[in-house]
Parts: structure tokens; C-alpha cells; sequence
């Protein structure tokens, strides 16, 4: 049985967020968003993940640093998201695809004017949240 990461139940819980997706609807990414993609858009990526060991073995419930990044036209756009995206994951728990995300802890956030890669649009108004997320590996 592979084991399952808490990625796609975070990325869950936005899509299945009424406020979420009135402000993006679907747009919520791992990793790496097209230039194409319309904004409002959220990528969500590691930064790194922490697991306790013996020497038997990993111990404990693992701890997954992730990155949630806002972006949008206008501070106000970003702005709105974030707060969306704050209020589902800031404390979140819950089961999805065979995954326990037991607690997601909000634990810095930024605001930035970035320059999408390969875009020619003008700079975009982005806030990044960095979550650690313990779970129940399987």
C-alpha cells in the first residue's frame, strides 16, 4: 500500500470550500501554475517535512512545512483569498483520500509584488502562508 501525504486533503479542503471557490473557483495548484492561468490562483508547495526516528524506525506523527501562495490582480483580490484560505486551513483536521491530517498551524504569512515566470503581465500582488501540517501516515 503506498503511503498517502496530506497534499491532496489540503488542496481538498479548498476546492470544497464555498468561500474559496466563489473568489477562485478551481485554481489551486501544486508546485508550479501555468503563465495561461487567470488570476486569482493558489500554489501549494513543500518546504520540507520533519519525521522522528529510533533505531527501529520513524516515530511520531510526521510534520509537513507547506507553502500556500496566493496570487491575484490587486492586493484586495490576494488579500480576500488569503483570508478564505486562512479561515479553512488555520486549525484544519480531517480525513480525505485514505489521509488523517490531524492539525494544519498557520505559521507566517508575506506579502509580496512578484512577476509571474514566463508571463507578460504586469507584476502580481501575492501572499504566502507557510502551514505545518501533522498527519497520520499510513
Amino acid at each position: 500500500m503506498a503511503i498517502r501525504y496530506p497534499d491532496a486533503a489540503i488542496r481538498n479542503a479548498l476546492v470544497s470550500d464555498a468561500r474559496v471557490t466563489s473568489l477562485l473557483g478551481h485554481r489551486v495548484f501544486s508546485q508550479y501554475a501555468s503563465p495561461a492561468d487567470v488570476l486569482p490562483f493558489v500554489v501549494l508547495r513543500r518546504t520540507g517535512i520533519e519525521r522522528e526516528q529510533s533505531f527501529s524506525g520513524p516515530i511520531g506523527t510526521p510534520k509537513l512545512s507547506i507553502d500556500v501562495e496566493v496570487y491575484g490582480e490587486t492586493y484586495e483580490s490576494a488579500r480576500d483569498v488569503a483570508d478564505a484560505v486562512r479561515l479553512v486551513l488555520d486549525g484544519y483536521g480531517g480525513f480525505f483520500d485514505n489521509t488523517e491530517v490531524k492539525n494544519a498551524t498557520l505559521n507566517d504569512e508575506q506579502d509580496e509584488l512578484v512577476q509571474l515566470a514566463g508571463s507578460e503581465k504586469p507584476p502580481a500582488f501575492a501572499i504566502r502562508m507557510s502551514f505545518d501540517v501533522l498527519w497520520q501516515e499510513t
